[in-house]
């Protein structure tokens, strides 16, 4: 106490004086107190601030993984709706390419009817181009056969119809044969089915 505080209690009973120590204790403590809160504030106002830094740092990374995040959602909105249409393509192209097969199995069947057809009709007119020449080499090869024997006289008529009949069977042939596409005209309209 300074000298001053000291001439006051000059003269006090001794039960004043008394309490003005105690009074004097506890003003002390209580200052030291005072001065330990106040200490404990500044690091607490220390440490928010701090805090609040680091809060302001973590709300903008925060913002930053929002946008992040956004801009994923919408790529993978974009791959989804580019799946589904990818999807509807394949089912189109499966679609065309069910029905190309089919084309193309109808093709061969027809193919192969065609080439049977053209090769039984080969083989039919194999078939009457020799008998026409057998038939030719044994009227011709035949020692009875003169120009004065009855048979020229009497056969010139015959000759005659089987000529116009071997003519008329040749053009039915042809007539037959013409009417059939060829397989090599049908393969050159359709190059992919093969």
């Amino acid at each position: 106490m300074s000298w001053a505080e000291e001439d006051w209690t000059v003269g006090l009973p001794g039960r004043a004086l008394q309490k003005v120590k105690e009074l004097q204790v506890q003003q002390e403590r209580l200052n030291r107190e005072r001065q330990q809160k106040q200490l404990q504030l500044d690091s607490t106002q220390t440490s928010l601030n701090k805090q609040t830094v680091k809060y302001e740092e973590v709300c903008g990374e925060l913002q930053c993984v929002q946008r992040e995040l956004q801009g994923a959602r919408e790529e993978v909105q974009a791959g989804v709706c580019a799946q589904e249409r990818l999807s509807q393509d394949l089912q189109v192209k499966q679609a065309q390419v069910c029905s190309l097969e089919g084309q193309l199995g109808s093709a061969r069947t027809l193919t192969h009817t065609l080439e049977k057809e053209v090769k039984r009709l080969e083989a039919e007119l194999e078939k009457l181009q020799t008998t026409s020449s057998s038939g030719d080499s044994m009227l011709f090869s035949n020692p009875c056969w003169s120009m004065t024997s009855p048979r020229y006289h009497n056969g010139g008529r015959q000759e005659d119809r089987q000529g116009q009949r071997e003519e008329g069977d040749n053009k039915a042939l042809h007539v037959r044969v013409s009417s059939i596409p060829k397989t090599e005209a049908f393969s050159a309209n359709q190059p992919h089915m093969f």
